[in-house]
This record gives C-alpha cells, structure tokens and sequence, in this order.
C-alpha cells in the first residue's frame, strides 16, 4: 500500500547491503528522472528497445500521476511512473476499449544499471498494484 512510500528499507545482494528510501517523486525531480532514463539507456547493448519517456510526458505524469522514486545515499537509484486512472491517451486500458476510470498503466520503470538483481522492478509493480487497488482500478496494464 501506500504506507510503502514512507518507509526506508534494506536490499542485500552478494554485492553489499543497500540502505534505500522512497518517496513519491515531484515536479522538482524531473532532471534527476530524465537523467537516470539516460543513464539507462546509456548502459543498455541495444538501445532500440528502450522507449524513452521525454520530458514532457515525464513533467505530465510528475504533476497528475504517481510516480516513485527509490534513492539510495540521496541519489535517485530507480523510479516508476504509474499513469492513473484518468481520461488521457497515455491511459493505455483506454487505447484498449476499456474506461479510462476503471484502468491504470504501470508505464515505465528505470533502475540505475549498478542496482539491477535487487527485486526493485517487482517492488514497483507491487506497489503500483496496491496504489491501483487504492484508486479503485479494476485492471493494471503494462508493457514490455
């Protein structure tokens, strides 16, 4: 649930133990998002398959929808954007036929490449699945 967003927790891989935190991120946030997408896909061998979400669907979503950050010693490590159930094209359920009121997008997720294999991507999809029962979604969608 959203009690999520207020707690700090640990992540231990055989590399180190990560002390990260989380908070719901704001308009104030958009250079740090755009520069962990292009870290990303800095990082990536086939940059082809990577859909970069510019910096006005970024601004978009920071201003009408939930978008999480996790940080890790201040810095922005991974972030999810969850368009919400509202009347607007990047309701991706409403591209589908469904009622943009009853649909969520689980859009995009970026996860600072040193901090890949911590189970960050499933943390956000459980996150946005309770934050989307919250908001009183039936369906979630997402895309690969």
């Amino acid at each position: 649930n959203t009690a999520l967003l207020k707690s700090g927790f640990e992540l231990t891989s055989d590399r180190a133990v990560h002390t990260l935190y989380v908070r719901l991120l704001k308009p104030e946030d958009l250079d740090s998002v755009i520069q962990l997408q292009q870290k990303v896909l800095d990082h990536l061998p086939e940059k082809e398959i990577f859909v970069f979400t510019d910096s006005a669907e970024c601004a978009d979503s920071l201003q009408n929808d939930i978008v999480s950050g996790i940080f890790c010693g201040g810095s922005l490590i991974a972030a999810s954007i969850m368009v919400i159930n509202r009347d607007s094209y990047r309701n991706i359920g409403t591209q589908l036929g469904y009622e943009w009121n009853k649909c969520v997008d689980l859009d995009s997720v970026f996860v600072d490449p040193s901090f890949r294999g911590l189970g960050i991507q499933r943390f956000f999809i459980e996150l946005g699945l309770a934050i989307a029962r919250e908001l009183g979604a039936d369906y979630a969608f997402a895309t690969v």
